[in-house]
C-alpha cells in the first residue's frame, strides 16, 4: 500500500514483485526472498510491504540478526523488477512500523521516491567513530569528525535536508582503505547543518 504523507491514497501507483524460490539471496547482506517494484506519482509517501512469515523465518535462519523488528528497506534504482540485488543507487530506510498476523508479516517505511525495494537488516558500520561536532561560522557550517578505525570504507558522504525526507549530497571525503583520523567539511549554507551518512547497507559505494 502507498499513501501520501497527507493521508490520502496516491493518484497513480503500479506494482510488481519477484519471489525467489532458491537459497536465501545475499549481496554482502542477506535479504528477503520477496522484493518489489513500485512506480507512483506520489512523493513523501508511507509504504507498507507485505510478505509471508515463512519468508522472514527463512531470512532469520540465514541471518540470525534479521527479524521483523530489525529489518528495514533498501531502495535500488531501476525501472524494471529485478530478481536480485544488483548495484545501482541505493537508499536504506529504517522501518517506521512492522507487524505480523495470520502467516503474513509487513513493514512500513517512508520514502520520497520509488523503484525496487528489498527487505534486509542494515549492516553495522565498518568503523569506530570517536567524535562528531558541527558549528556555524559567518560564511558556512563546519562539520568535524574523527574516527578511530575504518575498514573497507571508500568515502564519507555528508547530505543536507530541509524536511528529513529528501536528501542532497553537499560534500564527500575519500578514505583510503585502513585510513582513520580527522575529517572536515564546510558547507555554503549557514543555516543548514548536514547529516553524515557513512557506508550503506550493502557494503561501500
Amino acid at each position: 500500500m502507498v499513501r501520501s504523507r497527507q493521508a490520502r491514497a496516491s493518484s497513480y501507483t503500479s506494482a510488481s514483485q519477484y519471489v525467489n524460490t532458491g537459497a536465501v539471496r545475499q549481496s554482502g547482506q542477506y535479504y528477503l526472498d520477496r522484493n518489489f517494484l513500485i512506480n507512483s506519482t506520489t512523493t513523501n509517501a508511507d509504504v507498507i510491504l507485505p510478505f509471508l512469515t515463512d519468508e522472514m523465518d527463512d531470512l532469520t535462519a540465514a541471518d540470525p540478526g534479521s527479524n521483523i523488528g530489525t529489518v528495514g528497506v533498501t531502495r535500488v534504482s531501476g525501472s524494471s523488477c529485478t530478481n536480485n540485488f544488483a548495484g545501482g543507487t541505493t537508499f536504506f530506510y529504517n522501518q517506521a512500523l512492522s507487524g505480523s498476523g495470520n502467516g503474513v508479516d509487513w513493514v512500513q517505511f517512508q520514502t520520497a521516491g520509488f523503484s525496487n525495494f528489498f527487505i534486509n537488516r542494515v549492516a553495522a558500520l565498518p568503523l569506530e567513530l570517536k567524535s562528531f561536532t558541527g558549528k556555524t561560522t559567518p560564511t558556512s557550517n563546519m562539520l568535524l569528525w574523527e574516527t578511530l578505525t575504518e575498514k573497507n570504507v571508500q568515502s564519507h558522504i555528508v547530505e543536507r535536508s530541509v524536511d528529513g525526507i529528501k536528501w542532497l549530497e553537499i560534500g564527500r571525503k575519500s578514505r583510503p582503505n585502513g585510513f582513520s583520523g580527522c575529517c572536515e567539511i564546510r558547507t555554503g549554507r549557514p543555516r543548514a547543518i548536514g547529516k553524515s551518512l557513512l557506508p550503506p547497507a550493502f557494503g561501500g559505494f
